[in-house]
């Protein structure tokens, strides 16, 4: 019997226990950890705590655009609009309750520094240069 395990890093990223039983036949195994409630790396990075995680849809838009922001679990961020031909980019960092967004794919006039909160389930993006507030609701 063969044991490996893996310890978290200084943050707890990561932790798991592989144990492989079996006889002289056995000679490499091969091990694929797919993270609870993600298609990436949302384990390596934010975990589970992460409330941004997924797809927001605009509520306040006076348009007929559709608008989404969404946060993956690898810290990539994006802006989209339906009337647009690209999207907005850009990475997050979380702490609590606040995402800091810096933006870096940008043709629509978005500030290049952003950030969002949740509050009671909505998510609201501040714009840090012309104090605009924008409301979402989580898609889905």
């Amino acid at each position: 019997m063969a044991t490996k395990t893996v310890k978290t890093d200084s943050k707890g990223f990561f932790s798991a226990e592989i144990v492989v039983e079996g006889g002289p036949g056995i000679k490499d195994v091969e091990v694929t950890a797919t993270p609870q409630g993600g298609n990436s790396a949302l384990a390596a990075t934010s975990g589970k705590n992460n409330p941004f995680l997924g797809e927001w849809k605009q509520d306040t838009n006076t348009t007929p655009d559709i608008i989404i922001a969404a946060f993956y679990d690898n810290n990539r961020w994006t802006v989209s609009n339906s009337t647009w031909t690209d999207t907005v980019e850009g990475t997050y960092s979380v702490s609590g309750n606040r995402a800091n967004v810096n933006v870096s794919g940008n043709s629509h006039g978005i500030p290049s520094k952003v950030y969002y909160l949740i509050n009671n389930g909505r998510l609201e993006e501040h714009h840090y240069e012309d104090n605009e507030v924008y409301y979402f609701n989580k898609k889905g």
